[in-house]
C-alpha cells in the first residue's frame, strides 16, 4: 500500500510540474540586462522621466547615507533633482543575475562621473549595487528595490 501511495504521489507531483509554465531563464536574463542597458543610457541622457520607467510604482531606492526612498514620484524627483545639477557618465557590469518565478535580481559594479554644469571638478565614483526586479503583468521586469554603495572610503571620491 505504502508503494502504490508513493508511485501515485510521485506521478502527481511529476504530472503537475509537467503543467507549470516553463520558464526561459536565459531570455529572462537577456531583458534584465536590457533593463541595465537602458538605466545606463537615461542616466547618461539625464532623462529623470526614462529613469523612473524601469521602476515599479512603489518602488524602492535605498540611496547610501540617507533614508529610503518610496514611490516612483519620489525616485523621479530624486533623478530630477540630480541632473538638474550634473550631468552622468554611467558604466554597468552586471556580475550576477539570478531568476526565481516573477522575482530577479543581479549584482552590479558601477562607475560613475558626476561633473557639475556649472562650476567645480566632476567627482568619480566606483562601487556597487544590487536591484530586486518584480516581473510585470505584461511580462517585462522593472526594479523594485534599488540599494548602491561606493567602494571609496566615506567622502574620498576620486
Amino acid at each position: 500500500m505504502k508503494t502504490l501511495f508513493s508511485i501515485v504521489a510521485t506521478l502527481l507531483v511529476l504530472a503537475i510540474s509537467g503543467c507549470a509554465p516553463q520558464v526561459d531563464t536565459m531570455a529572462d536574463q537577456a531583458a534584465l540586462g536590457n533593463v541595465a542597458e537602458q538605466y545606463s543610457a537615461a542616466c547618461g541622457a539625464g532623462d529623470a522621466v526614462a529613469l523612473t520607467a524601469l521602476f515599479t510604482d512603489d518602488a524602492v531606492w535605498m540611496p547610501p547615507n540617507q533614508p529610503a526612498k518610496v514611490g516612483k514620484e519620489v525616485i523621479e524627483e530624486q533623478y530630477r533633482a540630480l541632473f538638474d545639477q550634473l550631468t552622468c557618465e554611467l558604466e554597468l557590469n552586471q556580475e550576477e543575475i539570478a531568476v526565481a518565478g516573477d522575482w530577479a535580481f543581479d549584482r552590479t559594479t558601477y562607475t560613475v562621473t558626476l561633473s557639475p554644469k556649472t562650476e567645480g571638478e566632476p567627482v568619480k565614483d566606483r562601487g556597487k549595487y544590487i536591484n530586486i526586479y518584480r516581473r510585470q503583468p505584461d511580462g517585462s521586469w522593472k526594479i523594485a528595490t534599488h540599494i548602491w554603495n561606493s567602494d571609496l572610503p566615506a567622502g574620498g571620491a576620486e
